[in-house]
């Protein structure tokens, strides 16, 4: 059974009509469910029906006898701060710090995370207003989960729907999931590096750094203190990280190296590039008809880790595009590794700029286990919690 305190916002959209199913669904797992309706929602969705669900009083007004500071009463216990559906307007009021009743006042008020589901008509959603808004409120750490896309209730067809319940349910328990590495240091590698042929030029691969940055925020959201080292990509780091950018191999080993004795967990997901141009030429080269470079290996950063390590648990990743099994277990053993993540990057529906990925695990004690395919955000939930039950269950084993 779960345990969580969870605020409700419900927003005066057509999507409202579905918190009834959402807030039964959330007290069914257990958690306790305050509704705060604004003054459009009571037009999709009653009291009674949402009262009936949760077992509360559903609450609208700021100022109330029984108690004249409620938005202060009610953050000061809560878990979680949940706004489904979320209209432009009611965004556009939280991210421009606006408390004028008593969800966005509630808002202001926050001593817990907050999960902002928008939905809205297409154009509404992509009015890049809405968007700056939307970028701002993530900017200042609240969680956004993106509507789907499909057909809305307007007619039109495009990304604006609110997500299925489960889908928001499931982000719901990532953020109040057990923080059970509380108090555990974790360094995670992510995305592609680059060397230099000259100033312009350089080689590299086509990593985007989606599963490192995932895994980080995983990390993070089970309690951990997450160290996150990335080379370039485009993506905005997670909330909640030390964050270190770097671009070659040489910056990337280097930054490792710095931080390996104050971490007790390692996750190598960065794609490094294997080599490294011999000679880095100063200026821009000229084009010619041909040209040859002469390569030499770079660092190998997760064998120096395996040598070095002590008590750290040591995850690696295998990127492969056959042969995944033979190659991910010989690196397995001999890397010095506890555990290491492989996946068939030949497929073009999981891996590299994909949204989704597949992974099967193998660890030093011969397991084997499938993380099944899915967004790489609840991939790396799996596979963050299973590193961290496995690390844990290592430091008992010792006593």
């Amino acid at each position: 059974m779960s345990e969580g305190k969870i605020i409700l916002g419900i927003s005066g959209g057509i999507a409202a009509y579905k918190t009834v199913e959402l807030a039964r669904e959330l007290t069914k797992r257990g958690y306790q469910v305050f509704p705060v309706l604004t003054a459009g929602a009571e037009n999709f969705v009653t009291s009674l029906s949402l009262a009936t669900v949760t077992g509360n009083k559903v609450l609208k007004e700021i100022f109330t006898e029984a108690d004249p500071i409620l938005h202060i009463s009610l953050t000061d216990e809560a878990d979680l701060i949940l706004i489904a559906p979320a209209t432009a307007n009611i965004i556009g009021k939280i991210a421009n710090g606006i408390a004028d009743d008593l969800l966005t006042t509630i808002v202001a008020a926050k001593n817990c995370p907050v999960l902002i589901c928008p939905a809205m008509n297409t154009r509404m959603y992509q009015n890049s207003i809405v968007q700056e808004n939307l970028n701002r409120l993530v900017a200042h750490g609240f969680n956004i989960l993106e509507p789907d896309s499909g057909s809305l209730a307007c007619g039109h067809v495009g990304p604006g729907r609110l997500p299925d319940i489960p889908e928001i349910i499931a982000e719901v328990e990532k953020l109040l999931q057990e923080k059970i590495l509380r108090g555990i240091k974790v360094l995670v590698t992510a995305g592609p590096t680059r060397e230099y042929i000259d100033p312009v030029r350089f080689i590299t691969n086509k990593s985007s750094g989606k599963m490192g940055f995932a895994l980080a925020e995983a990390f993070r959201n089970l309690g951990a203190e997450v160290y996150l080292v990335s080379g370039p990509v485009s993506l905005a780091p997670p909330t909640g990280v030390n964050f270190i950018s770097v671009e070659t191999t040489e910056e990337m080993a280097q930054r490792v190296d710095e931080l390996f004795e104050k971490v007790q967990i390692v996750v190598k997901a960065a794609a490094v590039a294997d080599y490294t141009p011999k000679e880095k030429f100063q200026q821009k080269l000229p084009k010619k008809n041909s040209l040859t470079i002469d390569l030499i290996k770079t660092k190998d950063i997760l064998k120096s880790l395996g040598e070095r390590k002590v008590d750290q648990f040591l995850v690696g990743f295998a990127a492969q595009t056959h042969d995944l099994e033979n190659y991910a277990t010989k690196k397995l053993l001999e890397k010095n590794l506890d555990m290491i993540a492989a996946n068939d990057v030949s497929r073009t529906d999981i891996g590299f700029d994909s949204e989704e990925n597949e992974i099967v695990v193998y660890t030093r004690d011969g397991e084997k286990i499938l993380i099944p395919r899915a967004s790489k955000k609840i991939v790396a939930q799996k596979l963050a919690r299973l590193i961290g039950e496995k690390y844990l269950n290592k430091q008992n084993e010792k006593g």
